[in-house]
């Protein structure tokens, strides 16, 4: 199973939740601009009801980061 990150919205934090095959860590994260990369591939998924970018970085790590749905409405069917 490759590794990959959640990144979770809170009202006054952000939570990073990483797996990689059977461990997954819960820590708080606050700099979200440290993840951000140029990626090849990106696909969307829905998340407890809300749409995030997957994006392949690289051949093992994942990052999802949450997108208002309005600003996909013109891009995306859902």
């Amino acid at each position: 199973m490759n590794n990959y990150f959640f990144l979770l919205e809170k009202p006054y934090n952000k939570t990073l939740i990483y797996h990689s095959g059977n461990c997954t860590k819960i820590v708080d994260f606050t700099e979200v601009r440290k993840f951000s990369k140029i990626a090849s591939n990106i696909e969307f998924i829905t998340f407890f009801g809300k749409i995030y970018p997957l994006i392949f970085w690289g051949q093992t790590h994942v990052l999802f980061s949450y997108v208002p749905r309005s600003k996909l409405k013109q891009n995306l069917n859902f």
